[in-house]
């Protein structure tokens, strides 16, 4: 089999690159959302536990919210980045 001649190696080199600098963005963006999150969430368990100290079972709901809460924030705000940008391309292409 015989190499495409469209594809050079310094295409594929390049396409990787950018792969690379693509994925590197969204594990950064990512890491900065996850931040952001748990720092709302611990807050927020912290105001609940404040408020309902008598209340059994506080303390392990929030510590469950805390480590569950910022991951599942960080797959809706992906999952409302791919609606927003599929509309945007579906709006262009028109």
């Amino acid at each position: 089999m015989s190499p495409d001649p469209e594809f050079s190696s310094q295409t594929e080199n390049k396409a990787v690159r950018k792969l690379v600098l693509y994925v590197l963005l969204i594990v950064f963006v990512s890491a900065i959302l996850l931040a952001i999150n748990t720092g709302m969430i611990y807050s927020l368990a912290q105001g609940v536990s404040q408020q309902l100290p008598d209340l059994p079972m506080v303390p392990q709901l929030a510590q469950l919210f805390i480590f569950v809460g910022p991951v599942t924030l960080l797959y809706l705000e992906w999952y409302v980045w791919d609606v927003i940008s599929a509309r945007r391309v579906r709006s262009r292409a028109r």
